[in-house]
């Protein structure tokens, strides 16, 4: 008897939590998987600190909850992370792999930096699974730019 194959969708939305899981923030745990128009993974990225930078789960603590009142999608411009959406948007380039055309999946609803970020890299289509706080813009530039956006539960 033949076995039922989980989609294209779910196992790369899978291997997005894999991911998550290598993030060093304190706060959320982002995974992202980037793929060609026909399923080939060209690069994957979580969240945490620089190359080479120390962590804030290394260092024990978190500068955003230090130098600002703590709300989840609030003053970004503080946290030390590279988002996991652009850590795999650096990853392809720094490999010499084209974005354009691809599909970006995300844990996460990318924030506005990010979404802006997917639009120059010419990614087509974005797929996440769990809302991200005081980010309507950020569907807003995708969808502008005509990204497709889907929203997939990871059990949905």
């Amino acid at each position: 008897m033949a076995r039922e194959r989980i989609s294209w969708d779910e196992l790369f939305m899978e291997m997005a939590y894999i991911l998550a899981k290598r993030s060093s923030c304190l706060n959320t745990h982002i995974g992202a998987v980037l793929v060609t128009p026909d399923n080939d993974v060209i690069s994957t990225g979580y969240n945490g600190s620089p190359a080479k930078l120390p962590n804030c789960s290394d260092l024990g603590y978190c500068r955003r909850k230090q130098e600002a009142e703590y709300e989840s999608g609030k003053d970004l411009h503080l946290c030390n992370a590279v988002h996991a959406e652009a850590n795999a948007i650096l990853l392809a380039a720094k490999n010499g792999h084209g974005t354009k055309g691809a599909k970006l999946y995300c844990t996460h609803q990318p924030c506005k930096e990010c979404a802006k970020q997917i639009v120059n890299a010419g990614i087509e289509e974005v797929i996440y699974s769990e809302v991200y706080p005081n980010n309507k813009e950020s569907i807003e530039i995708m969808q502008g730019a005509e990204v497709r956006v889907k929203h997939r539960p990871l059990n949905g």
